[in-house]
């Protein structure tokens, strides 16, 4: 009986975040049509817990490297880059040789430097499909490559469209395809997390999940908080990435404690029970100045929570300004602004948060986004999906 097409996922994953969160979600959706394989030449840990219990084989080319982050500045960063080369180039023969022996439909890329570096290994004659999930991914000096060498390009986000068209990357050669959340799963974890911290009677819990990185500005919200009155706190879910500045953390402590709500600042750390988070929360919020399409704000809106995010990249395409929550500038000023009217009102929370509801079922849905991604792979196999003879599977290491 015939096969279905192999698609071939290829990255280089430090550490497990919204983006590996996201393609896990989808694409073990899509096993009825595809028969998917990852390839994580680091051999994460986390990542390969991700795709546990799918349908979506693990394949291990060689074995990582004791290091996976490379982290430094200048001169420290090119010495590290250049010593991983070796390595990195005999992962790309690695992978070279499993395409030309698996014959994949469509190599599929969620990360630059990983498509820079192993889509130069994979033969022409294989489709090839870069998946943006930041504004300003592609600079112009990368612009003409990743156009030439990709079938199609993915982005998250209008935004991200824009900033790949902007970089030279021919726009027909673009699909905007938005991140969607599986509502049901959501409650499911939402209605079984670990303990969170209690909230007196009349509290006014504000959620701001993301990373502890600069750009994702929690020395904002705390400072938006410490301008609201004392019946609001604020539960920051997240924890340093690899390679972030350490003192970000410490930072945020001092500031806390210098404006006097130390007490009102809760530091989670990583969850990996967001959804149970966004559930107690009563506002999410997100000062970020760089975001393409978070999906901390897309939960929240499917669970009905009303969201105050900044007027930067993808957010606002996901809040509806004045309609699901607010679209505001990253700063205190603007986001306490922003927030005294939901901090007072129980009622204008709610109606916020079910028009959010409304429009997180209408635009975010996992299986809106898995139909808009089979159209892609379909455009970039040349046609409707056909089935193909059963490649054999890899004898490097496949885990299931």
């Amino acid at each position: 009986m015939p096969e279905q097409p192999l698609i071939a996922f290829v990255d280089l994953v430090t550490s497990v975040g919204g983006v590996q969160t996201v393609m896990a979600s989808v694409w073990p959706r899509l096993a009825d049509r595809y028969r998917c394989a990852v390839i994580d030449a680091y051999g994460n840990p986390d990542y390969a817990r991700l795709w546990s219990g799918t349908a979506v084989e693990r394949v291990e080319l060689l074995r990582p490297p004791r290091r996976r982050y490379i982290g430094g500045r200048g001169a420290t960063r090119v010495l590290g880059l250049a010593a991983r080369a070796p390595w990195l180039t005999w992962a790309a023969l690695r992978l070279r040789r499993w395409v030309r022996t698996h014959r994949p439909s469509v190599v599929y890329f969620n990360q630059l430097p990983a498509f820079l570096w192993f889509s130069r290994a994979i033969p022409a004659a294989t489709p090839v499909v870069y998946h943006a999930h930041g504004v300003g991914a592609v600079r112009a000096a990368e612009a003409p490559y990743v156009g030439r060498r990709s079938s199609r390009v993915v982005a998250v986000s209008r935004a991200v469209a824009d900033s790949l068209a902007r970089a030279g990357v021919d726009r027909d050669r673009i699909d905007v395809v938005y991140n969607g959340v599986d509502v049901d799963a959501e409650r499911r974890v939402a209605a079984a997390g670990a303990a969170l911290p209690d909230s007196a009677p009349g509290e006014v819990v504000l959620a701001h999940v993301g990373v502890l990185i600069a750009h994702k500005q929690q020395h904002v919200s705390i400072e938006a908080l410490s301008r609201l009155p004392p019946h609001v706190t604020l539960w920051l879910c997240g924890s340093m990435p690899s390679g972030a500045d350490p003192g970000y953390e410490a930072s945020l402590r001092a500031l806390a404690e210098r404006l006097g709500v130390a007490r009102r600042v809760h530091f989670l750390g990583w969850r990996d029970d967001v959804p149970h988070v966004i559930s107690r929360a009563d506002v999410v919020i997100l000062p970020s100045v760089q975001e393409a399409m978070p999906r901390a704000l897309v939960e929240a809106m499917a669970a009905g929570k009303p969201c105050v995010g900044a007027a930067v990249g993808g957010i606002p395409e996901i809040i509806e300004d004045g309609v699901t929550g607010r679209v505001v500038p990253p700063t205190a000023a603007e986001f306490a602004a922003a927030l005294a009217p939901l901090a007072t009102s129980a009622s204008a929370r709610r109606a916020l948060g079910e028009a959010g509801a409304r429009r997180a079922a209408r635009l975010f849905t996992l299986e809106a986004q898995q139909e808009r991604l089979a159209a892609v792979l379909a455009s970039a196999m040349g046609g409707p999906a056909r089935r193909r003879p059963r490649a054999p599977r890899a004898r490097e290491g496949v885990a299931s």
